[in-house]
């Protein structure tokens, strides 16, 4: 069983939650893109979070800058001259 299926299932059953924990972590992770649909093996990303800590798990990355951000940098650029 992959790493990150496992660690659901442990976060779940660690919740008393009243439903089935595997069933609830094979659609979450396969909804997630972390497991292939239909199966319980792993894709290319769940293989590589499993291999993460939960906190690196929820640290998100950095999200390029807008269109906006580019505009005003620009600006800032122009005014400058």
């Amino acid at each position: 069983m992959p790493k990150i299926l496992e660690d659901a299932v442990n976060r779940i059953k660690a919740a008393g939650s009243a439903v089935n924990p595997w069933a609830a972590a094979v659609a979450s992770q396969q909804k997630a893109g972390n497991l292939k649909p239909g199966t319980v093996e792993p894709t290319k990303q769940g293989v590589a979070r499993g291999q993460m800590t939960p906190a690196q798990r929820e640290a998100k990355p950095p999200s390029p800058p807008s269109a906006r951000d580019h505009a005003a940098e620009m600006v800032r650029g122009y005014r400058a001259k």
